[in-house]
């Protein structure tokens, strides 16, 4: 008598054709690219990781080699994210019609390249073209790689989203030291941008390998006629409560980036040491808020889960510029972890509610529009710091208008917002029998 199989949908969100020819050893190599491929997406993460912090950590000797000026360095390390948005928008607009595959091995091969010819510009202008295409690439291969990770395990996207959040944590730590030890082997800044170029390209043709043998590299076919695809943002509904959450979570973290440091020497009078001590706390939390939070909420349920860390955000946040008073070090330090934990929770798991709420016809589109959103809010965060905080910091309604209102506006508007209904024949990644069902959004 035949059985009946369920075949879990690829990535790309489309069910494949079952072959009744296809040999159990053909079908265990296709299980094996499924395993293959995650691992190489997340290998090239960790070295995108790495190569954003090459600019920020050799600033100073490339400034000196190249005799430019301040503010010409302020403009190379902060125009990676206007490449970022951009990048962004773009994998938006034709991730869908190209594929997640050949959208992950272009945007890679992009910043990989931009990388190695950063070491061979021979002055500041072609650098800086260099750097933009660099943001570029990596804003478009985040796109791809959340909307591909999501799709590959519907039941516990909050966790592997949250896994590769983790992993490029760990990236931007242990980054700076391989950086400068590169530099010192290779006898200047140059030597960074060729050793990790040459070894991402050669990553680069790893994951185009294991992407070929996993079906997930397809476009996804156009939708039906007669059910034309929907933005998300279109009429009321619960995404666009989710990309202003995105929002307000790239401010609001952001501002705690580039600020912290400064506002611990001016408003608390730490050393620098001190003041690193506690910034590491931070880092520490983006870690952990990665996989771990994102088990739990995968288990408890997103929407909930998104809408108690914004709740905590907005405390946490202000309670770290002195809402509640001046904290000693020792609070800051696991104020800054817990805020940390919630920066890391709330974006990643944003990404896994927006497709929950989107499914495979929207999601890389809806990804870019929220990468990009989140990247020029980051841009912006530090001057309104200083506009809200004042010159000094010592405004005490500065954290209420940073954090608690932000937060706290995002936090009523998930908790509250209708889910807009799917409409008719939209092609949803659900779990199959071998995931957990998705967890309620």
């Amino acid at each position: 008598m035949p059985v009946s199989r369920t075949i879990a949908p690829s990535p790309d969100g489309a069910v494949p054709a079952h072959d009744a020819n296809t040999s159990p050893a053909r079908q265990r190599g296709r299980g094996g690219a499924r395993i293959a491929a995650p691992l190489a997406i997340l290998a090239v993460y960790v070295l995108y990781g790495w190569e954003q912090m090459i600019i920020p950590t050799m600033l100073a000797p490339i400034r000196h080699d190249l005799g430019a000026g301040v503010a010409a360095m302020g403009l190379l390390a902060g125009i990676f994210m206007l490449g970022s948005a951009a990048g962004a928008l773009a994998a938006g607009a034709v991730g869908r019609r190209v594929g997640l595959g050949t959208l992950l091995v272009g945007s890679a091969a992009t910043f990989s390249v931009c990388t190695l010819l950063a070491g061979l510009a021979p002055g500041y202008r072609s650098l800086l073209l260099t750097r933009v295409g660099t943001g570029i690439g990596e804003g478009a291969y985040c796109v791809a790689m959340f909307a591909y990770l999501g799709r590959l395990l519907p039941g516990w996207r909050s966790t592997v989203m949250g896994l590769a959040s983790s992993i490029f944590g760990l990236a931007l730590f242990s980054g700076p030291a391989l950086i400068v030890w590169l530099a010192a082997a290779g006898g200047g800044w140059r030597a960074p941008n060729l050793g990790l170029g040459a070894l991402s390209l050669a990553a680069v043709g790893l994951l185009r390998i294991t992407l070929r043998a996993d079906p997930a590299g397809r476009a996804a076919p156009p939708p039906a006629a007669s059910a034309p695809a929907q933005t998300p943002a279109a009429g009321p509904g619960l995404w666009p409560a989710v990309l202003l959450a995105t929002i307000v979570n790239g401010f609001c973290g952001f501002a705690y980036i580039g600020m912290f440091q400064l506002y611990a020497h001016v408003a608390l009078g730490l050393s620098a040491m001190s003041a690193a001590g506690v910034f590491g706390c931070y880092g520490l939390g983006t870690i952990l808020g990665g996989a771990p939070v994102g088990q739990i909420l995968d288990r408890w349920g997103r929407r909930g889960g998104v809408l108690l860390l914004l709740a905590l955000g907005a405390g946490l946040g202000s309670a770290l510029f002195g809402a509640l008073g001046t904290p000693g070090p020792g609070i800051e330090a696991l104020l800054s972890l817990l805020y940390g934990m919630v920066v890391s929770g709330v974006f990643t798991n944003c990404f896994a509610l927006t497709q929950d709420i989107c499914g495979a016809d929207e999601d890389v589109g809806a990804f870019g529009r929220m990468l990009a959103a989140h990247t020029v809010a980051e841009a912006l965060s530090g001057s309104a710091f200083v506009l809200a905080m004042g010159s000094g910091f010592d405004r005490a309604s500065g954290p209420l208008w940073l954090y608690a209102l932000p937060y706290g506006l995002s936090a009523l508007l998930v908790g509250f917002a209708p889910r807009r209904p799917r409409p008719s024949g939209h092609r949803a990644v659900e779990s199959t029998h071998h995931d957990r069902p998705v967890a309620g959004a």
